[in-house]
């Protein structure tokens, strides 16, 4: 037994050493990611470990004689529709051995193809089918319409001087063929790819050449039709087999593009855009549509905490927010993940609106690579419906960052966002171009997913405490108005006003009175926002962080009152620091009042944002400013006269101890 078992051992460290000798031999062969983004060493053997049977592209690799060849690069070894090259980071198919591969991030594997992936019974595995060999459909590597009668039209921004840091330039622009183009496919025209991040071309309802006539800085998109994007490391993108997109002679268009030189380089000129492909919009036997982009996902309303390896914000959209009308079916053949560089994993998920059953997932991925992204086609067409709801997730690792990252344009910046390339039998029925920027809810935490694409996530998870987050955020808001715009306010006037009005001891027993219930319900309103934050997320926006100065201020308010320099007898002269007690007591007081009534307007408006709604916190609001504003011009005007020379005369001394 003893021998069977060196030799077993002998024959398997055999072939370690065989395969681990090959992956030299292959653009990044040492990179390779499975489904799930756990490494995948064999990358010729279906065991992740090696040796074994062969999978698709150890068969195709074998059959090359073990050499990286123009032939094994073009071939989609595993019938994903993307070809060797592009999944092992050499798209151009310019790799040679010794050599560093264009990319070597967000590697796929070419042996295993993902869309054939099922889930176990209990949800909480996933496993990888060997392709059934069938040729598929999508993508430009396995179909691209080709006729001798495709024409190209070129959209592209004039040539202009890249400017230093992040910009966003915007050109009007018109096709002006005398021909209906069905578009076949989208290839992009790229200047100089050091300073090219995305770019967007939209449909226009009107001319816009007379504002952006030549590349003008963007300060606003008076376009809201998407057509369609490309981000960094996209490679062209061909349309499905049976579907068109369809342009009209003398149609407007807008490109947008963003640059990023950080560096500061001067003097790049550029002319990039896009060009369209496709052949006369005339009896073509294909569906021809005018398909839109929506985008999904909180383009700013996110801030991500330092120092996290893992940091995942949640995106619940309710069907009413997706508009779809009743009966009508949107259909998403395509879909982009975009996130920045903290990005790692991105899903949406899609729910029935009434149970909360999933129904189904679109553009999922594991591993996400900042400097790789573009729009990827559906193995099958996506339907939406109008009963359905969605959730988008993106996950995030923040360990490189001292500081927390605010949601933003810039490259620096972070954000969460999928766009769905989508038609409808009506092209009149459109959604609308953004959902999420103002989002039923927003939910962030740091438990570890660990995602398998296609399969429910397992375990308990904290998914959709969005309802009960949202009341007591709302009660958080409701409570702060309270304390800040009504008691505290009303009791700081009771030295001012209070002293002839009551008289002593009164004046300041309502003083007191009402200084502490407000202070007391200003903390416990700080409690509930406290609790209702992530894990290491707290004070990582501005509100929150003169939030957290704001109650600190109001303790030290709160146990200054009680600790007070003792009150001077009759006819004595107050002491010193009883009178630099005063002054800061005052300042101090009066500094928070007018900080608390911009910090709540702030509020409201960030709850508006996450949730749709102000919850009638604005009427709040504004009711407890009108109650102040009368209690306090009755006071005054019962205190005139001898009132305020009273005050006037004692403004050091109390009559009470």
């Amino acid at each position: 037994m003893s021998t069977q078992l060196l030799a077993w051992t002998l024959l398997s460290l055999g072939d370690v050493h065989a395969y681990d000798k090959y992956l030299p031999l292959i653009p990044n062969g040492r990179n390779v990611k499975d489904c799930d983004g756990a490494d995948h060493l064999g990358v010729g053997h279906i065991r992740s470990a090696g040796s074994g049977p062969r999978n698709a592209f150890g068969i195709d690799f074998a059959a090359a004689g073990y050499k990286w060849s123009q032939e094994l690069c073009e071939k989609d070894s595993d019938g994903d529709g993307v070809i060797n090259g592009v999944e092992l980071g050499d798209p151009r198919c310019i790799w040679q051995e010794g050599q560093t591969p264009e990319f070597n991030l967000a590697i796929t594997h070419p042996g295993i193809n993902c869309a054939t992936r099922h889930c176990d019974t209990d949800g909480s595995q996933a496993s990888v089918l060997s392709s059934d060999g069938t040729e598929p459909k999508r993508g430009c590597d396995k179909f691209e319409y080709k006729n001798e009668n495709i024409f190209r039209y070129t959209l592209s921004m004039g040539s202009h001087e890249v400017l230093n840091g992040t910009s966003y330039m915007l050109q009007a622009l018109q096709y002006t063929g005398e021909r209906s183009m069905a578009l076949t496919k989208f290839e992009w025209k790229i200047d100089d790819k050091r300073v090219v991040h995305h770019k967007l071309l939209y449909r226009c309802t009107k001319d816009q050449s007379s504002e952006y006539g030549t590349p003008t800085e963007k300060v606003v998109m008076p376009c809201v039709d998407l057509l369609m994007a490309w981000a960094i490391g996209g490679s062209d993108f061909c349309m499905p087999e049976d579907l068109t997109i369809a342009i009209e002679p003398d149609e407007f268009f807008m490109l947008e593009i963003h640059y990023d030189n950080p560096n500061n380089i001067p003097g790049i000129m550029d002319e990039s855009g896009m060009i369209l492909v496709g052949i006369e919009n005339k009896n073509t036997g294909f569906t021809t549509t005018k398909a839109s982009i929506i985008t999904v996902g909180p383009l700013s309303a996110l801030t991500v905490p330092p120092q996290l390896p893992v940091f995942v914000a949640e995106l619940n959209m309710s069907a009413s927010s997706l508009r779809i009308p009743e009966g009508e079916i949107v259909k998403v053949f395509a879909f982009g993940n975009h996130l920045h560089a903290l990005g790692r994993q991105q899903w949406l998920t899609i729910m029935d609106d009434a149970t909360g059953k999933e129904e189904g997932e679109l553009g999922c991925l594991t591993n996400f690579d900042f400097d790789l992204q573009e729009v990827q086609l559906m193995d099958e067409l996506f339907e939406l419906k109008s009963t359905q709801k969605m959730r988008l997730t993106c996950q995030f690792d923040s360990m490189s960052r001292d500081e927390p990252t605010l949601g933003g344009d810039k490259s620096e910046d972070e954000m969460c966002v999928m766009l769905l390339l989508y038609y409808t039998d009506k092209d009149e029925v459109k959604l609308p171009p953004t959902i999420g920027v103002r989002a039923n809810a927003i939910v962030t935490h740091t438990k570890v997913y660990n995602k398998k694409c296609g399969c429910p996530i397992g375990g308990t998870l904290p998914i959709d405490d969005s309802s009960n987050r949202e009341k007591m955020l709302l009660y958080h808001g409701a409570l702060m108005i309270i304390a800040w715009i009504l008691l505290l306010p009303a009791g700081a006037s009771a030295p001012v006003f209070g002293k002839a009005v009551f008289g002593a001891p009164l004046w300041f027993q309502v003083h007191q009175t009402l200084q502490m219930i407000g202070g007391i319900v200003c903390l416990v309103a700080f409690g509930i926002a406290f609790s209702q934050v992530a894990e290491g997320a707290h004070f990582s926006t501005k509100h929150m962080g003169i939030g957290l100065i704001i109650v600190m201020v109001t303790s030290l308010q709160l146990v200054g009152g009680l600790c007070r320099p003792h009150t001077p007898a009759a006819g004595e002269a107050p002491s010193t620091t009883r009178v630099e007690w005063l002054w800061l007591h005052r300042v101090l007081g009066g500094s928070l009042l007018l900080v608390c009534l911009l910090q709540c307007i702030q509020g409201i408006g960030m709850y508006g944002d996450f949730y749709a709604t102000t919850g009638n916190l604005y009427g709040l609001y504004m009711g407890c400013l009108v109650v102040v504003i009368i209690c306090v011009a009755v006071l005054a005007s019962k205190s005139r006269g001898a009132g305020f020379k009273q005050m006037n005369d004692d403004v050091e001394i109390e009559t009470v101890s």
